[in-house]
């Protein structure tokens, strides 16, 4: 059984890597936060104050942010106001298409939530080869009772080198980029809002 431990030794090339890496993507994803507020603020502003009142609420959390996003896009989408003469049936398509970008969201927000929420860990094997990880705590109840399901699975749920999180660090800045790009289409050409080819580069991993 690997041994694991805390890193405090800010001299080890491997463990700091991961140090800037986990930064580099705590930056990203406030980018991608940037891009969902961008994506909240154009909608909001450009629909009747009926489309306002959805967007009511307390916006404490990516969930909440997610559902309001959904609701005020739902009912841009469903007021025809991307094409009136397009049946409903349609435009509910046109929407489904479109939610695409919350669903890529809300699966990329559960690899950031494994980022921050892991640490920087060194890990010895049996035959003394040490190398760095960022994993989460041992010690949590999720892992607790995963352990409890599978005690002959991995002593954790993930470790994850530099490599995968620069993976996600390029993934996370393509979203918050598709965000701000969908975000500008939509304020200064609204008639071309809705386009198949921006639905065609939602990014994914």
């Amino acid at each position: 059984m690997p041994i694991y431990r805390r890193v405090t030794d800010r001299n080890i090339p491997e463990a700091n890597n991961l140090f800037v890496v986990v930064g580099q993507a705590c930056t990203a994803w406030a980018n991608v936060e940037l891009g969902l507020i961008s994506l909240f603020d154009c909608i909001v502003t450009s629909i009747p104050p009926k489309g306002s009142m959805v967007a009511f609420g307390s916006l404490v959390s990516l969930n909440v942010r997610m559902t309001q996003l959904r609701s005020v896009y739902q009912a841009y989408f469903l007021s025809g106001l991307t094409n009136p003469d397009t049946p409903e049936d349609e435009r509910l398509k046109q929407y489904d298409d479109f939610s695409i970008i919350f669903r890529r969201i809300e699966s990329a927000n559960g690899l950031r939530n494994k980022i921050v929420h892991g640490s920087v860990t060194e890990i010895e094997s049996q035959d003394g080869q040490k190398h760095y990880r960022v994993c989460p705590p041992f010690f949590t109840q999720k892992n607790q009772n995963r352990r409890a399901r599978n005690p002959s699975g991995p002593l954790l749920e993930y470790e994850m080198d530099e490599a995968e999180i620069v993976r996600y660090v390029n993934y996370f800045e393509s979203l918050s980029d598709y965000l701000l790009k969908v975000s500008s289409n939509f304020r200064f050409q609204q008639d071309a809002f809705f386009d198949k080819a921006i639905l065609r580069n939602i990014p994914s991993l």
